[in-house]
């Protein structure tokens, strides 16, 4: 029997809620246990005349994505499964990450986008009203986390700001709480519309370069709004000349676009306050220290370090001063000195670490050639290490290969900004492989053991295996790893066998 109040539906979700409790509706049991899937059968069918979504993929199917959302089920549970569909996330501004079920999706329901959300914050204030008189009509409120995992309806609407942490849902169509003016252009991180700016009254916002360039002396036709709601009114700038510029917050003027910019070029180097050239004095002989030279000097609070330094001064004051505790603060600095005059002076350490830097390959040839009155020298730079560690022309590599590397160790060194060039290609290694009878340099010639021994010989006759040295024969590939020879008397000893 049906209570007075009731209906089908209402009975059916009733008995499925209590059902889910003890059967998986997400998940068909074995059809073995006729039982069991006959009370799941009966639950599936219940919860689609009750509304939920279903699902049907081949009774044999096994993998989870073959499953298939249907509209209109046959029932055909001799060869096809069918089951409920799992919950989704919800679309829309979700901060609890809910679920369609959550929401209330099967019977209207749909979360606020976060655009409708930011214009009904400042539509719908703390304790405003909506159309005609009870905005708890509209919305329902879900307050998460310390208060109640329940959706919450009434006064409290009413009462309560609309507040990013919390959920909104409404049964209206999608686009209904959207602003019905357009969006402002400029620097608008509130998503204010232009009748919130008052662009009618002739007022505009800043556009991002002109909030950049604000200083506490240009503010006074500037008003700025902290906040998305209009419990956050506009106030004077002014009276935060004080306090940084904060891009979170919104500015608005009735002077002209590009009223704000500069009138000079924004000096290089480290300038987090967009100063102009002209406010940094570029034509009186200052400059910017450079981001090197600020986080150089940021941890040293000896005022003899920055002598010669000077930062810029926010707030009402303005203007240029010493800093009495090192380059720590986030500000523009300016210096008279010359460009990389605060950058630590490098230590002196032997050449042979120095070359250790180079990239591997660079490294092991570098060393390599090391000359015997380098080995003890010191250099303060890789560059002139480079430089001062062998005679380049006489290197297998050549001059051309150690000049280029050179040069792309000094302009990783330069302390203004410049081009690096490419390392030079590596040389292909050549591989001493043994003589054949063929490749025997002279008919003559004389071999040692390589350990330098005094003993010479003089090799008359050879095969296509071996030479024949007196008393024994020695196989290529022996004289190869074993002996040198001369071709000149003994004056000059070379490997045994062919570069290839």
């Amino acid at each position: 029997m049906l209570s007075p109040t009731g209906t089908l539906k209402e009975l059916l979700r009733e008995r499925i809620l209590l059902m889910s409790t003890t059967i998986n509706l997400h998940e068909p049991p074995p059809r073995s246990d006729a039982k069991a899937f006959l009370n799941y059968q009966i639950a599936v069918m219940q919860a689609f005349a009750a509304g939920r979504s279903i699902e049907v993929r081949h009774k044999d199917a096994v993998n989870e994505g073959s499953w298939q959302q249907i509209d209109d089920p046959r029932w055909e549970w001799n060869t096809i499964n069918y089951r409920v569909a799992p919950p989704k996330i919800a679309n829309g501004h979700n901060p609890s990450s809910l679920t369609d079920e959550q929401v209330g999706e099967h019977e209207g329901w749909r979360f606020l986008s976060r655009e409708e959300q930011i214009n009904l914050s400042s539509v719908y204030p703390a304790g405003a009203t909506a159309e005609p008189n009870n905005r708890s009509k509209l919305l329902d409120l879900a307050v998460r986390g310390p208060h109640t995992n329940a959706w919450q309806t009434g006064d409290i609407i009413g009462v309560w700001p609309i507040r990013t942490p919390y959920a909104y849902r409404t049964k209206k169509p999608v686009g209904f709480y959207l602003p019905k003016s357009p969006v402002a252009a400029g620097h608008n991180p509130a998503s204010l519309t232009e009748e919130q700016v008052g662009v009618k009254e002739g007022w505009r916002l800043l556009t991002e370069e002109e909030v950049r360039n604000q200083t506490g002396a240009s503010r006074a036709d500037i008003e700025l709004r902290t906040g998305e709601a209009d419990s956050h009114p506009w106030r004077t700038a002014y009276d935060y000349t004080r306090i940084d510029v904060q891009f979170n917050w919104t500015y608005r003027t009735k002077k002209p676009v590009g009223f704000y910019l500069p009138k000079s070029p924004i000096a290089g180097g480290h300038n987090p306050r967009g100063l102009t050239e002209e406010q940094v004095g570029v034509k009186d002989g200052w400059r910017t220290l450079s981001v090197e030279e600020r986080q150089a000097l940021k941890a040293d609070y000896h005022s003899s370090t920055t002598a010669g330094v000077e930062y810029w001064q926010t707030g009402s004051s303005g203007g240029w001063a010493s800093p009495a505790t090192g380059c720590c603060t986030p500000d523009t600095y300016r210096t008279k000195k010359p460009v990389g005059f605060y950058l630590p002076k490098p230590k002196a350490k032997l050449i042979r670490e120095w070359l250790v830097d180079l990239p591997v390959g660079y490294r092991e040839r570098a060393l390599k050639n090391l000359k015997p009155d380098a080995q003890a020298a010191t250099s303060t730079t890789l560059s002139s290490a480079i430089f001062n560690s062998c005679w380049w022309r006489l290197t297998p590599e050549g001059e051309k290969f150690w000049r280029q590397v050179f040069r792309w160790a000094e302009a990783k060194e330069s302390s203004t900004p410049v081009a690096v060039p490419e390392l030079p290609p590596l040389p292909q290694e050549k591989k001493l492989v043994p003589w054949t009878a063929n490749t025997l340099p002279v008919d003559r010639f004389q071999v040692r053991l390589k350990t330098g021994s005094s003993w010479v010989y003089l090799i008359l006759a050879w095969d296509s295996h071996s030479v024949r040295l007196p008393g024994y024969d020695v196989p290529y590939e022996t004289l190869t790893t074993h002996y040198e020879h001369s071709l000149d008397g003994g004056k000059t000893w070379l490997p045994c066998g062919t570069l290839e």
